[in-house]
């Protein structure tokens, strides 16, 4: 039996991430939109709009079931915009609504919590996608850009699930010098 989502980065499909505060974030403290996180500020951006897409361009974001992933994405050019929103994509607006709503998710850039909920979400369609055997989806990702990533190595770790299926992915990025 074919299950009605997958996980993206597929089927229950999860993708794949900051006032300029200069204090280290700790604790329980999150990263809300225009805080900087490694010098890079954390803005609400989309990938309609004019910037670079991270997942999907230099990060594969497709995982198909639970578990812990780590990944390493292709080097990033330097760039004004790096959109690097993760979410999920489904058949319909009926099943994407109730997946997204159970499902947790949770948000680590540069090991800073991001506090998700100020940045708000976007959906597209996504025609002929082939993790979902071909056919059109809706994707639903979290609206959160980069503004001038800083050159090096970053991270971006996503926690999300819901009732028993929780995956916890890490992407590594190097934004070139």
């Amino acid at each position: 039996m074919q299950r009605p989502f997958v996980l993206v980065g597929g089927f229950l499909a999860f993708l794949v991430i900051l006032s300029a505060a200069s204090a280290a974030h700790t604790g329980n403290a999150v990263i809300e939109p225009h805080e900087r996180v490694a010098g890079m500020l954390l803005v609400r951006g989309n990938a309609n709009w004019d910037g670079t897409a991270l997942f999907g361009v230099y990060c594969r974001p497709d995982i198909v079931k639970s578990g812990r992933y780590r990944r390493t994405c292709l080097p990033v050019p330097e760039v004004g915009r790096l959109f690097v929103g993760p979410g999920l994509w489904a058949p319909n607006y009926t099943i994407l609504n109730r997946v997204w709503d159970a499902a947790g998710w949770r948000l680590w850039i540069d090991d800073e919590r991001v506090g998700l909920d100020k940045f708000g979400a976007a959906d597209r369609m996504l025609y002929r996608y082939p993790p979902a055997d071909g056919r059109d989806v809706i994707l639903r990702e979290w609206s959160i850009a980069l503004v001038r990533p800083t050159p090096g190595r970053h991270t971006i770790r996503y926690q999300v699930g819901d009732a028993g299926l929780m995956v916890d992915a890490t992407w590594e990025f190097t934004v070139a010098r």
